[in-house]
């Protein structure tokens, strides 16, 4: 690096060549760009925010009885855009249901895993999106049969360099007992995700991670019907072979979702 001072006029993006000498045009508002003018012999590149995950919050909503409910404003960090927004969703009805659209900051967004424990409970749900712009984000829900027993929501934001997961997998067990998801992929500097739900509310999870870093909790509660603990671990180890468990040390049917980011 050779230091110095840097003067000049910075212009628009497009707005044409640089007034004076001396002057430049910032011609990318990320990435690569040139700096034009007299003396600007010089190139600088500026650089999207990467890496690095946060969890926003949590919401929830006892049920409006409607087919669509929107969780507003959820902090999700600088714009950017590689920007990748997680959310976890938890939901239950007294008929069989399924979501049917899931959209972030309004962008339609992609399952990654959606599993049932019971026919009218324990239904839980993962889905991602690229966000690229904004510092807060919504998200709408629409479900086949209406939400007449409760939805959870709860979001993740991240900068990785990719945005599809690393790995993911999903488990149940109807009578209650551990789930497992085996061997996932996990990432330095990625997160892993793990989010559980079960028919029995009053169920008190036990999670259980052999990989270097601590699942962190995030928060339980319950959706009527459905009974929801979200935990996250920042992962900085590179792995193929690392395990995940949920425990409901009840005999209530149990879910469990985990999935990975990279860096």
């Amino acid at each position: 690096m050779i230091p110095g001072i840097l003067a000049g006029q910075i212009s628009a993006p497009g707005a044409g060549p640089p007034p004076s000498p001396g002057a430049f045009v910032l011609t990318a508002e990320t990435g690569a760009f040139a700096l034009i003018g007299q003396d600007a012999g010089m190139a600088v590149t500026v650089a999207a925010p990467s890496g690095g995950w946060t969890f926003s919050t949590s919401k929830t909503n006892t049920g409006p009885g409607a087919s669509s409910i929107t969780f507003t404003g959820y902090a999700i960090g600088a714009a950017a855009a590689g920007r990748v927004v997680v959310a976890a969703i938890a939901w239950s009805h007294s008929v069989s249901s399924t979501l049917t659209g899931v959209t972030i900051g309004g962008v339609a967004a992609t399952a990654v895993q959606t599993v049932t424990a019971h026919s009218t409970s324990g239904r839980i749900a993962l889905y991602y999106a690229v966000v690229p712009t904004g510092t807060t984000a919504d998200v709408a829900i629409t479900i086949s049969t209406g939400i007449s027993s409760g939805i959870a929501c709860h979001v993740w934001y991240g900068f990785p360099a990719t945005s599809t997961p690393l790995d993911s997998g999903s488990a149940t067990a109807t009578g209650g007992g551990i789930v497992t998801v085996s061997d996932l992929q996990i990432a330095a500097g990625g997160i892993l995700i793990a989010f559980a739900g079960g028919s029995n509310s009053s169920d008190p999870w036990t999670f259980g991670w052999n990989g270097a870093d601590t699942l962190v909790d995030q928060g339980h509660g319950t959706t009527n019907l459905t009974g929801w603990s979200v935990r996250h671990a920042l992962t900085t180890v590179a792995t193929t072979t690392n395990d995940l468990t949920s425990d409901p040390s009840g005999t209530s049917p149990t879910a469990l979702i985990g999935a990975t980011w990279g860096a």
